[in-house]
């Protein structure tokens, strides 16, 4: 959604491998938007200085967005990372990032709802957007809490031994 999704082996990650897993898709399209401004400034076919124009300043734009410290963009990701490296508490760290997405979202839920009084309904798409950061932040912490209560309890204790079977016959 944001311009990219990383597959992890584990859901349990170094702090550092997240840093440079997060730095990542924002490092790329930064990268990708100024190559593309490059070409832009060669002497091409119009069609072409439009298209690599409109590229450009996509990717930047982006990189530029996902780098906010506003977890679940990368940024709030590499903040996340960075919390875990000194506090050693991935909960904690997860629960502040978390709360500066919330901001973040809450943010663009308010800038976009203003848009919309001003008549512009383009507000709509940052209230969509701030509407999704916030729920990934809030499911994010969840997650973690989840994680933490049901890390101390054993498969054994809450799997179900009693199965009770149907009739084949039944309809």
């Amino acid at each position: 959604f944001f311009g990219g999704v990383a597959s992890l082996p584990s859901e349990d990650v170094k702090p550092s491998t997240e840093f440079w897993m997060a730095l990542a898709g924002p490092v790329f399209s930064l990268v990708l938007g100024i190559s593309l401004y490059f070409v832009n400034q060669l002497a091409l076919p119009i069609l072409f200085k439009a298209l690599t124009f409109y590229l450009y300043q996509i990717n930047i734009m982006l990189a530029i967005f996902n780098l906010i410290p506003a977890y679940p963009l990368d940024g709030g990701r590499v903040f996340r990372a960075i919390l875990t490296m000194f506090t050693k508490d991935a909960l904690k760290s997860t629960r502040i990032a978390a709360a500066g997405g919330k901001i973040f979202a809450a943010m663009l839920i308010i800038l976009g709802a203003a848009e919309i009084f001003a008549g512009d309904f383009g507000g709509l798409w940052l209230i969509f957007l701030g509407g999704f950061i916030w729920f990934i932040a809030k499911a994010s912490v969840q997650q973690m809490d989840t994680k933490n209560v049901l890390a101390s309890v054993p498969l054994a204790r809450i799997i179900q031994h009693n199965y009770h079977s149907l009739n084949p016959n039944a309809t």
